[in-house]
């Protein structure tokens, strides 16, 4: 989380996109695509003064064991501050791992009900995830 932490921070999103579950990162046309992506919306970032102070996990991290994966639930924190207005934002990073490979993670922001049931159909429905949540500071 550390490492993700600072990309975070410095606004590089390579990374970010090194771990991000397959899946999601096949959706959004490969890697390189993300990346590009990912650029376009620092660019937009920052032509809407938008300015991310910080990005910091927090412990415990819940771990949940499913099926055929282990999830983990990782809260964090971010303070964002948008045209001269701080904001905080909580929300999640969920860890997969299946057996015999490395952590791969996806941000909770963007996990509608939809994508949830496509990507993780066989998730455990009685864990409890952290709502996100954004309050001005």
């Amino acid at each position: 989380m550390a490492k993700l932490e600072t990309s975070f921070k410095a606004n590089d999103y390579a990374y970010v996109f090194e771990v991000m579950y397959a899946p999601v990162v096949e959706r959004m046309g490969g890697k390189e695509q993300g990346v590009l992506a990912a650029q376009a919306i620092v660019a937009r970032m920052k032509q809407q003064q938008m300015v991310m102070v910080s990005w910091k996990a927090k412990k415990p991290y819940q771990y949940i064991r499913g099926e055929s994966r282990t999830y983990a639930v990782i809260p964090y924190e971010s303070v964002l501050i948008i045209a001269g207005k701080r904001l905080r934002q909580e929300s999640y990073q969920l860890g997969i791992k299946a057996a015999g490979s490395n952590w791969q993670f996806v941000n909770g922001d963007t996990l509608n009900p939809e994508l949830f049931r496509e990507f993780f159909p066989n998730f455990p429905s009685s864990a409890k995830l952290p709502r996100l949540e954004r309050v001005p500071e």
